[in-house]
């Protein structure tokens, strides 16, 4: 259900959106990952790197993803996490590493 509520909130009430991230992150910790938490630790990351500078922390987020997508069920998921992946692993690495 944190899907469809996560993803019509940037457009209805874009101020929730950081809340509704963290609700749901929170939630997956609590009761387990589902396909909804490969966006919701996606934009997890962002918020780490693009908003608080965690960059590491960022990264760290951006691995555990990446384990979420080798789990069973999760193929569906798989454009819109390696995305996620390839942005938040990238942000605050050096120009040269990106580009090799």
């Amino acid at each position: 259900y944190f899907h469809d509520i996560h993803s019509c909130t940037p457009q209805a009430q874009p101020t929730l959106f950081p809340i509704i991230t963290l609700m749901g992150v929170q939630a997956s910790v609590k009761h387990g990952i589902s396909d909804s938490s490969v966006t919701l630790f996606t934009w997890f990351g962002f918020m780490l790197c693009g908003i608080f500078g965690q960059l590491k922390r960022g990264r760290e987020i951006a691995n555990a993803v990446e384990l979420m997508l080798e789990k069973p069920g999760m193929k569906h998921k798989k454009s819109r996490g390696i995305f996620g992946l390839i942005v938040i692993k990238t942000w605050g690495s050096p120009l040269q590493a990106s580009l090799r």
